[in-house]
């Protein structure tokens, strides 16, 4: 797959090339199109966007594991810039070679392998390639990180041994996560329908590091985004939460609520917008829910997926619908954010509610829904 970010007139044409190199040598390829955003941050919208379509590639055709072509050049610009941005263990463990995003697995198989490699194996087999100029433009900090790394490695800082840092920093990171997963496990209760209820006094008295790294990997959770929030927000969030005071706040896409003697994280409905055309069987919606789709629905006009939203709520109450347990104690935002099966602007049915229109519950109750983790330590680069 290439994906063609039409941030430059030449990549229409690069993005063919790699197509007929594809086809000469008997490869299956597919050019995937992303349009800017004017708004916001240019390079976390791309790379974002990236990955959105490459999963939603990958899930319609049922591929389990994506590789990825991130060499040792990469792994060690992104450890320099992140000692810049002063990051923690987290960070400085750089780019994984396996991990999970939206339910896909990511694998980066040429990490140990330095671009000057694989230009040299290149010419030697006589394949051309395409340079990206944007690699020579020097406003991009990972640039800047590139030339910058030309002059450390006279004092002994070089891409093998900032790739060796990341290895020791990711082994210390693994005990930590270790640590994180010992605490969700005893104060942290999840719902199928997409939020989490917690013991906020024991997640404030867990080691700091701790109780951030269990903060991040839930707001990450809940909202779908792949990344995880600022550190001081993280620790403005677990400051609230310490007082008796607290009263509710939201962060990173989601809302997080006092609820009797706990609390409870769940996605924010003002930030819940995905909608997901239904075509292909195999469906993510906002980057939390896998979902199932029989074949005979695929072909449906205008089907999608979308927020539960007040629309369905309401149509839920109109038919006084007997509903599961777990959907009727769910907190109201949660429910809101449920995903829904809407053929137009008309409700088909709502799988986390086992509720369906009548004339189509023979076939939409084979819908399946599941929840879907995201690796917020995913990183990409430009």
């Amino acid at each position: 797959m290439t994906v063609d970010h039409n941030l430059r007139v030449e990549s229409v044409e690069e993005a063919a090339f790699v197509a007929q190199h594809c086809a000469t040598n008997g490869i299956d390829h597919e050019i995937l199109n992303w349009r800017p955003d004017t708004q916001g941050n240019l390079s976390n919208q791309a790379r974002i966007g990236r990955y959105t379509l490459m999963a939603e590639a990958c899930a319609a055709r049922k591929i389990g594991m994506l590789l990825t072509g991130h060499t040792l050049d990469d792994q060690a610009e992104t450890i320099l810039m992140r000692l810049g941005r002063g990051s923690g263990i987290d960070g400085l463990s750089g780019i994984q070679p396996l991990t999970t995003l939206w339910g896909l697995r990511l694998a980066r198989p040429l990490l140990t392998v330095s671009r000057e490699r694989l230009r040299s194996y290149l010419r030697k087999e006589n394949i051309l390639w395409v340079e990206d100029p944007t690699n020579e433009d020097h406003r991009h900090l990972r640039v800047q990180a590139r030339d910058a790394l030309k002059t450390l490695s006279s004092i002994g800082i070089t891409s093998e041994r900032l790739s060796r840092t990341a290895g020791l920093m990711g082994e210390a990171n693994k005990i930590l996560e270790g640590q994180a997963d010992a605490l969700a496990m005893r104060i942290c209760t999840f719902s199928p329908l997409g939020f989490v209820s917690l013991d906020s006094g024991q997640l404030c008295a867990a080691p700091r590091e701790t109780a951030r790294r269990l903060l991040a990997r839930l707001l990450c959770m809940i909202s779908g985004h792949a990344y995880r929030p600022r550190l001081d927000a993280l620790d403005a969030l677990l400051f609230s939460l310490s007082e008796t005071s607290f009263a509710g706040r939201t962060l990173h896409g989601c809302r997080i609520d006092p609820h009797l003697d706990h609390c409870v994280i769940q996605r924010e409905p003002s930030a819940c917008t995905a909608i997901s055309r239904v075509t292909s069987s195999r469906v993510v919606w906002d980057n939390r829910f896998g979902i199932t789709v029989p074949a005979s629905l695929v072909s449906w006009p205008d089907l999608q997926i979308a927020a539960t939203g007040e629309k369905g709520l309401h149509r839920l109450k109109a038919e006084k619908a007997i509903l599961s347990k777990e959907w009727t104690i769910a907190p109201r935002p949660a429910r809101l954010c449920t995903p829904a099966l809407w053929q137009g602007d008309t409700l088909i049915g709502i799988p986390c509610a086992d509720w369906f229109a009548n004339q189509n519950a023979s076939t939409t109750r084979t819908v399946t829904i599941d929840a879907v983790a995201v690796d917020p330590d995913e990183e990409a680069f430009i």
